[in-house]
């Protein structure tokens, strides 16, 4: 799969703040004009921490949102110490500060700040196709559905190339689709993730634990209604490849999850009636 015209645009070669010219805030901001509202049926919210290199990108895809119902746009700044902060105070959107650390506590702040009756999540890291956040509530406005979650692609960053990014996708797609019959709260993304603002109030986002906050969610949301994985190329979200560099070659980066879900097969027929179990390694262990 190649990367799509809608995505490539906002693609930006700038490493800093400092590069980027001020004809890029201003028409980003032309096109955030009518992303702001007081009374939105939806809000966008994107958690960001040292993203003054990605975050740009992600504020041009999310201006050329296309939608034909009112929406917010919130970015959770959670304590960056490089200039996000920056890049966001030069465009209009709401923004937040969140000086405790962790994916939980970034989007429990977004969600404290957001007023829409629905939550589309976002991760500053990411670019979106401009209909993301319309089919997202789209599906979310279907009879007892309270939580939607998409798929994902890779942008190359010069280790892999696209080629091999998407032969990665092809399995990654699959495992998702079969994980997400009984498991759906496995294979959640925060990056790609929409879910009804009142259940999510009512339970709250887990912030004790380094990472699995959003099959948590998910999880909530699965109690009080149905799921839905939405495979459309609309909702299908572009995010950077740098956690999968981390594992070396492609053969082994295919290798060490091929291996993982071979060993987690049982998951993909069986429904977890306790639901969503933490791993002891994703707790977070209280300092003594």
């Amino acid at each position: 799969m190649r990367i799509p015209e809608n995505i490539r645009k906002h693609n930006f070669e700038f490493d800093t703040f400092d590069q980027i010219p001020q004809s890029v805030f201003d028409d980003i901001n032309e096109r955030l004009l009518d992303k702001q509202n007081e009374n939105p049926l939806a809000s966008v919210v994107a958690i960001a921490y040292n993203e003054e290199k990605n975050i740009l990108k992600n504020l041009s895809s999310l201006a050329d949102q296309i939608v034909d119902f009112p929406i917010e746009i919130i970015y959770v700044n959670n304590n960056s110490i490089d200039n996000t902060q920056n890049i966001l105070d030069k465009v209009k959107v709401k923004s937040v500060l969140q000086i405790k650390k962790g994916c939980g506590h970034a989007r429990q702040a977004g969600l404290d700040a957001a007023k829409g009756k629905y939550i589309i999540s976002a991760d500053a890291d990411s670019i979106y196709p401009p209909y993301y956040v319309s089919e997202l509530v789209k599906n979310l406005e279907k009879e007892n559905i309270k939580g939607v979650y998409g798929l994902f692609s890779f942008l190359p960053d010069g280790k892999k190339s696209r080629f091999q990014l998407a032969l990665y996708e092809f399995f990654k797609d699959i495992v998702i689709k079969l994980r997400s019959i009984n498991r759906p709260e496995l294979t959640v993304g925060g990056a790609s993730f929409g879910f009804v603002a009142e259940i999510a109030r009512a339970d709250g986002w887990r912030t004790d634990i380094h990472r699995g906050e959003d099959g948590c969610m998910l999880a909530s949301m699965k109690k009080r209604g149905k799921v839905l994985l939405i495979t459309s190329k609309k909702s299908r979200v572009w995010t950077t490849s740098r956690t999968l560099d981390n594992d070396g070659s492609m053969f082994r980066m295919i290798m060490i999850r091929v291996i993982k879900e071979i060993k987690r097969l049982n998951e993909y027929f069986t429904v977890q009636k306790k639901g969503y179990i933490t791993r002891d390694e994703n707790k977070i262990k209280e300092e003594k």
